[in-house]
């Protein structure tokens, strides 16, 4: 029994560990600079659009993780009349800040106006399931409470050994099979997120009236046509090529790089 529980205890550990170095790895948030922030924000306000991009850009370019900083150049690009790249910033923002009432009344709206969906359905279920998860809970949040129902549900197998009082072997037995149903749902969540991060990146068409052609340097006039804005998977490069496919699988065909940028942050 004893070498059973310790067995029990080691495998807990070893999990949780790996459930902390992944979160380890997930790049934590860093802030912008206030006065740089004041300075867009006061180019935004005065309507100088393109200045405001500029500004933000390079903010985001010194390695800023900062769900502001994506939302509010979203609403640049949106102004400036860019939707594919306000779509992809309300998109990075909503990775950061899942449940902002703003970022999503906004993605909403530049998706409508940009002629897509907003229901982000997948062939494959995992994969939808990775994308409803998007709505509610960030990654690193995923990952925290992946940790904690781990760490949470060895410390109860360890009550539960270690002491003999029958009503509190009771109680510790509820709140463990509790503890497990948690720690399954949020690590197959986790694992879900994990694996749709994996596949190629999720990326964005940023280039209105994208061509999906059969061949790389294909003639425009032969392909389908994708809106600025909606997601796209890459499949394999050539050069300058890249070739995609739709989220739900449906087309796929070959587009220059620069019609696309990646939504990880």
């Amino acid at each position: 029994m004893i070498q059973k529980f310790i067995t029990l205890g080691v495998i807990i550990l070893l999990i949780g560990v790996s459930l902390l170095l992944i979160h380890s790895m997930q790049v934590s948030e860093k802030l912008a600079d206030t006065d740089a922030m004041n300075t867009a924000q006061a180019l935004y306000e005065d309507g100088h659009y393109a200045e405001t991009i500029r500004v933000y850009e390079q903010i985001v370019s010194t390695g800023v993780r900062d769900s502001d900083v994506y939302y509010n150049l979203g609403n640049a690009y949106f102004r400036d009349g860019d939707l594919g790249r306000a779509i992809l910033n309300y998109e990075r923002a909503s990775e950061i800040t899942p449940r902002d009432a703003d970022i999503r009344h906004n993605l909403a709206l530049a998706r409508t106006e940009a002629g897509i969906s907003n229901d982000r359905s997948t062939i494959n279920p995992l994969l939808g399931f990775s994308s409803l998860s998007k709505s509610w809970m960030s990654l690193d949040e995923i990952s925290m409470i992946s940790l904690a129902a781990w760490m949470t549900s060895g410390l109860l197998f360890f009550i539960y050994f270690i002491f003999s009082k029958a009503s509190l072997r009771k109680l510790t037995g509820t709140l463990i099979i509790i503890s497990i149903i948690i720690t399954l749902g949020t690590s197959i969540t986790l694992a879900a997120r994990l694996l749709s991060n994996s596949r190629a990146g999720d990326w964005i068409v940023t280039k209105p009236n994208t061509y999906l052609l059969d061949q790389p340097n294909g003639e425009a006039e032969d392909g389908f046509v994708l809106p600025a804005g909606m997601h796209a998977r890459v499949i394999e490069q050539k050069g300058d090529w890249v070739l995609l496919t739709t989220s739900d699988r449906i087309l796929e065909g070959w587009a220059p790089e620069d019609a696309i940028e990646t939504l990880a942050l």
